[in-house]
């Protein structure tokens, strides 16, 4: 037993001398099982990384869903009609306008949406008479609201009595100014204005057939309603993110 011990002291001092330090292996040192830990600084970063995919599938969703749930401005157009009618056959004055009032019609109601043009038309035929020489005759539509008239039609005089055709067309109004006046809740007037411009001495007359027809016609962009059906989808939708980000925050956890 002593000879073993003194052995073993002479290996130790001998390996102490080529620079060799012996070390004790105890019986739990040789049946020790390594077992790998992750640094907290990598768990800190799968964290974050796991965090970012999370946010990026929340804001894919709501992308997703911005685009199913939010409709698209749409176009629209509201066509106001009216008439016009001159009968019996009245006498023109020369010396001022002869101003025939048509039905009235609405203005166009903000609550369908924003306003982007107007239009308006005056169609039908009548009769004039004229004992003038030289007979002519001028003859415009008008459209009132708000204090601002606006006249339409041919700037070429009538020349010849008889039955006359009539079709008188305005051109699209977009100023926002003028698209103001005619956007409300109130009443836009109608009117026929005929000038004689025949030579004096001159009788002239003036009666419709029938009734001229007219329209004004509002074009605008209509507000964005919801869409029939979307709610369901778009209650699915969200609800299936919720239940993702959930799962995902238990991963992660």
């Amino acid at each position: 037993m002593s000879h073993k011990l003194s052995w073993g002291c002479r290996r130790i001092h001998s390996g102490a001398a080529y620079g060799h330090v012996a070390v004790r292996l105890t019986l739990s040192d040789r049946f020790y099982t390594p077992t790998l830990i992750r640094p907290d600084n990598e768990r800190d970063l799968l964290r974050g990384d796991n965090h970012m995919r999370t946010v990026r599938s929340g804001l894919i969703a709501a992308a997703v869903g911005a685009a199913v749930l939010a409709p698209a401005a749409r176009a629209g157009i509201i066509t106001e009609p009216f008439t016009i009618t001159i009968s019996p056959a009245a006498t023109l004055s020369f010396t001022s306008n002869n101003d025939f009032a048509g039905t009235s019609v609405a203005q166009f109601n903000p609550a369908n949406g924003t306003l982007t043009s107007i239009t308006a038309s005056i169609t039908g035929s009548a009769s004039w008479t004229s004992n003038s020489g030289t007979p002519s005759l001028g003859v415009i539509g008008q459209v009132s609201s708000a204090g601002l008239a606006i006249g339409f039609g041919s700037l070429t005089p009538f020349s010849t009595p008889g039955t006359i055709t009539l079709s008188l067309l305005l051109s699209p109004i977009m100023d926002p100014a003028g698209l103001a006046k005619f956007t409300g809740i109130d009443t836009v007037t109608t009117d026929l204005l005929i000038s004689v411009l025949s030579a004096q001495p001159s009788t002239d007359t003036f009666a419709t057939n029938g009734s001229l027809s007219g329209t004004l016609t509002y074009n605008f962009a209509d507000v964005p309603g919801p869409i029939a059906g979307a709610g369901l989808p778009g209650l699915i939708l969200a609800c299936g993110v919720l239940l993702a980000l959930a799962r995902r925050r238990r991963q992660i956890a």
